[in-house]
């Protein structure tokens, strides 16, 4: 039985059910009328049911767009990496492999972020030496003590390249190399035991360099660390590196790593004849950042599509169309003004193109042969054709920040959709809103109207049962007496 008409109440009793109202109203058909009856209840439920239609839709909606956002933030982060001067990160322009013909005597980094200069470097001896002088720090050692345990009953200061040392008179020779490391001076001390036996504080600098010390108290000079006048129980001197790069001569105070001399490239000495360093255009780099623009726009037209298509969710959406006609000419448009030999797209094997007989069907390819023909040829025309003030890249990633930016027009769409989502969600969900009242009235009404109908048949069938037994005791003749 339907929902509207289902209970009568404890006073209709059987009356609810056809197959029992059919034998006692034999003329009566209880099932139709209560169908006829329940038309109501249907129409409200209808409306209850649009609701939550339009709830689903709204919410289906809400998702599609944002995986548009979503693919533009993709678009985004790919092209700001190919603009030349990107808000985030570092450009991939000029950046550099190197190469070392030995790397046993010496080993090259490209420094990260940092345009190099391709070319040729050899790395030989400085002017008028026979090899490659590599550095070395400068270690000073104290006389031998006879325990690194036992208090030396020493007190008071010493400092190391102006770092001020504290000791007490319950200082151990461990205890004291310890002090010195945590002081930050710029050297390693440790405690070590000689073939000869005893125990003996060795001092090296982290660095090469004099290691210039103070001893008001006389504690280094007790220790054997350094004479009376000051002077350091030097036991291994040091040296700057000192060697050539090409031809030019180079000493590097203080390590046998140089960071400066070569654009871009930082190399360490690690033997003494020299090795040939090669830096070239790491291509690689920007071949790559534009292949991931290529696969994030054709993740999004692809989305665009289906999304935007006969029967998508987003179809006829003015603002999805927006989104690919700035894409497509983004790629496709004839940029004059581009310095340099290019000035479009498919010069430099970028193209953007449809199947013949589907105009929507827009993809984008990348030609990884002429891309890195015209990369090799002009470098600087193909990073102003990309990252430049007009370039693709910088022109899409603007795009993708108008619509998918935290203020674009894609996030005031969706927060529109899911305040429209939020309200019919309340509509569906409280008890008082206008479709579940009219659902409530429906079938209170609709139960009122059967229990009326039922009862006013049962009266009337009752009348006429008394109407039949009183004519029936008067042998079926009128009072008229015919």
């Amino acid at each position: 039985m339907m929902g509207g008409v289902s209970g009568i109440g404890a006073a209709s009793g059987a009356y609810t059910n056809p197959a029992l109202l059919g034998m006692l109203l034999p003329n009566f058909n209880a099932t139709a009328y209560q169908k006829a009856m329940q038309v109501p209840v249907t129409m409200a439920e209808a409306g209850l049911a649009q609701l939550s239609t339009q709830n689903q839709t709204l919410g289906k909606q809400v998702s599609a767009w944002q995986t548009i956002q979503n693919d533009l933030a993709a678009v985004n982060s790919a092209a700001q990496a190919l603009e030349q001067s990107p808000a985030t990160g570092t450009p991939v322009y000029g950046k550099i492999a190197v190469q070392s013909s030995a790397t046993s005597q010496v080993q090259a980094t490209t420094t990260h972020g940092v345009a190099g200069s391709p070319g040729v470097y050899t790395i030989g001896p400085a002017s008028g030496k026979t090899a490659v002088v590599l550095a070395q720090d400068e270690i000073v050692n104290s006389a031998s003590q006879s325990s690194a345990t036992t208090g030396l009953g020493l007190a008071g200061t010493f400092s190391i390249q102006g770092k001020s040392i504290s000791v007490s008179s319950s200082s151990t020779l461990q205890d004291i190399a310890t002090a010195i490391n945590a002081a930050g001076a710029g050297v390693t001390a440790s405690v070590m035991e000689p073939s000869g036996g005893g125990y003996v504080l060795s001092i090296q600098g982290d660095k090469a360099g004099p290691l210039p010390f103070s001893d008001p108290n006389g504690i280094l000079a007790h220790l054997g660390v350094a004479s009376s006048s000051g002077t350091p129980n030097i036991v291994q001197a040091y040296r700057y590196a000192q060697y050539s790069v090409n031809g030019v001569s180079v000493t590097k105070g203080g390590s046998n790593t140089d960071a400066s001399t070569i654009p871009g490239v930082t190399f360490t000495l690690t033997g003494t004849a020299g090795a040939t360093l090669t830096v070239t255009q790491n291509t690689k780099a920007v071949q790559s950042g534009v292949a991931s623009l290529v696969s994030a726009v054709n993740q999004l037209l692809s989305d665009a599509q289906s999304l935007g298509g006969k029967g998508g969710l987003l179809e006829g959406s003015a603002t999805l169309q927006g989104i690919v006609s700035g894409v497509e000419q983004a790629m496709g448009t004839y940029q004059p003004s581009q310095p340099g030999g290019y000035q479009s797209g498919s010069q430099v094997g970028l193209t953007l193109s449809a199947p013949v007989g589907s105009p929507t069907k827009l993809k984008a390819a990348l030609s990884d042969t002429a891309f890195s023909s015209a990369l090799a040829s002009d470098p600087g025309a193909v990073a102003s054709l990309l990252g430049g003030s007009s370039g693709i890249a910088t022109t899409m990633a603007n795009i993708a920040n108008e619509y998918a930016g935290t203020t674009g027009a894609l996030q005031q769409r969706i927060q529109s959709l899911q305040q429209q989502q939020t309200q019919v969600q309340q509509q569906i969900s409280d008890p008082l809103s206008a479709a579940n009242e009219a659902i409530t009235f429906a079938r209170q009404q609709a139960q009122q109207d059967w229990t009326a109908l039922v009862q006013a048949l049962v009266a009337q069938q009752s009348q006429s049962g008394i109407l039949s037994g009183m004519l029936a005791k008067s042998g079926g003749k009128s009072s008229s007496g015919g």
